[in-house]
């Protein structure tokens, strides 16, 4: 009985000075990163999120191997540092490591949301790699000639343009945008207003004859 009075009075003295609290939080934070994603993170998005199982196999195949037994108070913005190699020394794309980065980045913000974590998100202080989605596909000479002819046979303004972007490197929207004042038949020019990349320039055109004797 005098047990139980002095826990009693020992639980009252810390709830008082807070230390009790602050051993609870330290527990928490003390969580390792594969507990706190397979029994508390997945379990929570499950309710909500229809791409969870992409999350489960982006952590398992790139953050777990690094950082599994890391509690979530102690990864650091180096870790994912290490993440980021670890997918580039596999040979993974930009697109898939952002992918990844970004799923953690998420996990942390649940983290932080359940009162798992108090620091800032360790994946913020990350610069995510930027996927380089251009890509160059040139037509062959018969490729440009069949589709130059199918273009005839449909509509010769549909022609016109498909020269113009042919020979001048144009997109629709630039040919679209055009004015007769942009033209310049004499010296075979065309002044190009406003462009996506929002630099003006001059396009020599040796097909305006073309578009002009059709």
């Amino acid at each position: 009985m005098e047990l139980v009075k002095e826990i009693e009075i020992k639980i009252k003295s810390e709830l008082v000075s807070g230390e009790y609290f602050d051993r609870k939080q330290k527990r928490k934070e003390e969580t390792l990163m594969n507990d706190f994603f397979y029994n508390i993170y997945l379990p929570h998005v499950k309710q909500d999120k229809k791409t969870w199982d992409s999350d489960e196999t982006a952590f398992r195949l790139w953050v777990s191997p690094v950082i599994a037994e890391k509690p979530l108070s102690e990864v650091s913005q180096m870790d994912i540092e290490k993440i980021k190699k670890f997918m580039a020394d596999n040979n993974k794309s930009p697109r898939t490591i952002q992918k990844a980065l970004t799923i953690l980045k998420h996990v942390f913000n649940i983290a932080i949301n359940l009162g798992y974590l108090t620091k800032e998100n360790s994946v913020k202080k990350v610069k995510l790699p930027r996927p380089n989605n251009k890509r160059i596909r040139f037509l062959s000479k018969e490729e440009a000639k069949q589709l130059l002819e199918l273009a005839k046979q449909k509509d010769n303004t549909l022609y016109e343009m498909c020269v113009l972007s042919l020979y001048c490197g144009l997109r629709f929207g630039e040919i679209a945008n055009l004015h007769y004042s942009d033209i310049d038949l004499e010296n075979e020019r065309l002044y190009i207003r406003d462009p996506k990349n929002q630099t003006a320039r001059v396009c020599l055109v040796f097909s305006l004859a073309v578009c002009r004797q059709s």
